[in-house]
């Protein structure tokens, strides 16, 4: 049996200044801004727990792993402190502020079965998701969402050894990309 804890944190600031209509002020109508300044930040948190059990028998050439996986991500994004510059005067652009919040949780069970037979290998196994995510602004006129999603997620693979250093392998596998947030 074995045991896994890992937390991440990430933290991304950006400043940014963009300038429309070629720097000059007088393309631009007076109620857009022709210059605008913005400060983005970034915090990603995230725990992880796993635990798995092998158990090899018959001399080692059969084995079963089961095991578990929790991920726990807590995103945020703020930009904000949105400025433009238009013909008259610097003026905050709130169109251009957002305060998002972002959680998914991530449950995962799974167990798999390995076989040895003589040059061929072959490997099995199935893992249950179920995923929790939500996004929240707290800013704007964006709708918040929920979403729960439950996916079974197959593999597969049978291996043929050639020698100590080459085999060929057939697999199949299957893989879930989540949404993320990302300003």
């Amino acid at each position: 049996m074995s045991e896994y804890y890992a937390f991440n944190f990430g933290k991304s600031t950006m400043q940014m200044t963009t300038e429309n209509r070629n720097g000059d002020p007088e393309a631009a109508p007076a109620e857009e801004p022709w210059f605008t300044a913005n400060d983005i930040f970034n915090y990603t948190r995230e725990h992880t727990v796993q635990a798995d059990y092998t158990n090899p028998f018959h001399e080692g050439k059969h084995t079963l792993e089961a095991g578990f996986k929790g991920t726990f991500r807590r995103n945020s994004s703020i930009a904000g402190n949105s400025f433009g510059l238009t013909e008259d005067s610097m003026q905050e652009v709130a169109s251009g502020n957002t305060d998002a919040a972002q959680h998914q949780d991530v449950y995962a069970a799974y167990a798999s079965y390995t076989g040895v037979y003589g040059k061929w290998t072959v490997k099995a196994g199935i893992r249950y998701e179920h995923t929790d995510m939500s996004m929240q602004f707290r800013l704007g006129e964006a709708p918040d969402f929920k979403s729960h999603l439950n996916d079974w997620v197959p593999n597969a693979a049978v291996t043929y050894m050639f020698g100590p250093a080459s085999n060929l392998r057939a697999a199949y596998q299957m893989r879930i990309s989540r949404p993320s947030l990302d300003m």
